[in-house]
């Protein structure tokens, strides 16, 4: 669970890590102004270009050279977070990147943790969750169809259209509860069977888009089971075990793997891709960092974790800490490996708080890799429960539409009891229908809200990208 410090100022890289003509580092806060001028003594802003929106251009002292820079300015609450923004848009070179992030640091902000710019946004109304849940989407989307029902959802495009349903439902719930209430009247008829059935059939077709369309292309995602742990842990020999091949390369020095290699394999029948990561640890030189950028961006993107510790290796705060901040709330598996050089698991101080599960391994004899794939296949099973503010929306859709299909059955069997009863009048369960209206109704009207507690915003937050 992310506890988001809303109070202070947070920076990101929030572009991608590939070099690229323009880069973009993102201020926000109410301190954003204060900490970019003291970071860049040519960044003076004045108070009218801080209080609107507007694109500066100015030259900024880096690496002892000017680098060109153009300044997007956002004032609260009219940002993307609600809060002051400033987006400093740069040549896209990673160094130059994040030697302008830690400029920043170095003045006062603080490192921006996965989605705490969307969670801010979330926080003080600038987006609702259903928002919320586009945007992972999009960053998810792996393909034409999912990158445009996330667009979809990230515009709000559903919202409008389900407000028009609930109004179509309060409306049918309302001649309902009349009809209910002066059912003693005779010849009061506020709606008929056949009436209701076709006032259901707007509401229905945009829950069905809902639940199923969305669903689908999301279904078609192949998941990432990133490989994660220190230099020579034993990650690419358990990966090589597991494809069954010898995919990457494997050495007993550490730092031999520098970049994400990624290999297609499949589990229960169920295809991923499985990521063999750079150690992560002490950077001692560029290439170091490069291939710690590179780990950091495959944890952002994986939806397991796979946490490689040596058995004969003692666990360290270092350790643990680039361990939690590789898991962060995601679905993780603790892989004990080499076992046959120790007579210790190695697992006596592991966090096994964040861990679903934990498997002992020896890549070189083959132990534990059965064990290990149920864990990641275990853990795989349960993504759809926790994916995300998509998957709340999802969620929101079955269950209104359950209700109103429970009302085409309860009107089926009403119409087929009038039938038997050879044309004689048979009256709807009305309270039944009315109730499952209500239900069906509150459940669209949860979208958005925080029907949900901080542990699942956690879990949701956790899977975004840093600087999103």
């Amino acid at each position: 669970m992310h506890q988001f410090q809303l109070h202070d100022t947070i920076v990101a890289i929030a572009s991608g890590a590939a070099a690229a003509p323009r880069g973009i580092v993102r201020l926000s806060g109410g301190g954003a102004g204060q900490v970019f001028e003291r970071a860049f003594a040519t960044g003076r802003l004045t108070q009218t270009e801080r209080a609107a929106a507007r694109r500066l251009s100015m030259r900024l002292s880096v690496f002892g050279c000017e680098a060109p820079a153009d300044l997007l300015c956002f004032a609260a609450p009219r940002s993307y977070t609600g809060e002051d923004v400033i987006e400093i848009h740069v040549p896209g070179s990673r160094p130059l990147l994040q030697e302008i992030s830690r400029l920043l640091i170095v003045a006062g902000a603080r490192p921006a943790g996965p989605g705490e710019f969307s969670a801010r946004a979330l926080r003080y109304g600038r987006m609702s969750l259903e928002q919320v849940g586009g945007v992972l989407a999009l960053i998810q989307a792996g393909d034409a169809d999912r990158a445009r029902v996330a667009a979809r959802l990230v515009r709000g495009e559903y919202s409008a259209r389900l407000d028009a349903a609930r109004d179509e439902l309060l409306e049918l719930l309302a001649r309902v509860e009349a009809g209910i209430d002066f059912v003693d009247e005779e010849g009061v008829s506020f709606v008929t069977p056949a009436e209701l059935m076709a006032g259901l059939r707007s509401p229905l077709a945009l829950l069905g888009e809902l639940a199923t369309g969305p669903r689908q292309a999301r279904e078609r995602a192949t998941p990432h089971v990133g490989v994660f742990g220190l230099p020579n842990a034993g990650k690419s020999t358990l990966v090589n075990a597991l494809l069954g091949r010898a995919r990457v390369i494997e050495s007993p020095i550490a730092g031999a793997t520098r970049d994400v290699i990624a290999s297609p394999h499949a589990i229960s029948g169920l295809p991923l891709m499985l990521q063999d990561t750079p150690g992560l640890g002490t950077a001692s030189d560029a290439l170091d960092v490069a291939a710690y950028e590179s780990s950091r961006m495959a944890a952002s993107e994986a939806d397991v974790v796979v946490w490689v510790h040596a058995a004969d290796v003692a666990w360290t705060p270092e350790e643990r800490g680039q361990c939690e901040e590789v898991v962060a709330g995601r679905r993780s598996v603790l892989c004990i490996s080499k076992c046959d050089t120790t007579g210790s698991d190695g697992s006596a101080l592991a966090p096994h708080s964040l861990f679903a599960s934990v498997v002992t391994t020896s890549a070189a004899r083959g132990i534990g890799l059965v064990e290990l794939e149920a864990a990641i296949g275990a853990a795989l099973g349960r993504l759809d429960d926790e994916s995300g503010g998509s998957s709340l929306l999802h969620g929101m859709a079955d269950r209104a539409r359950a209700g109103l299909r429970r009302i085409e059955r309860l009107l089926a069997r009403d119409e087929a009891g009038s039938a038997s009863a050879n044309d004689a009048q048979v009256s709807p369960p009305w309270e039944l229908i009315a109730i499952e209206l209500r239900e069906a109704i509150s459940a669209i009207e949860s979208r958005g809200h925080y029907a949900v507690n901080d542990d699942m915003l956690g879990r949701i937050f956790a899977r975004f990208c840093v600087g999103k």
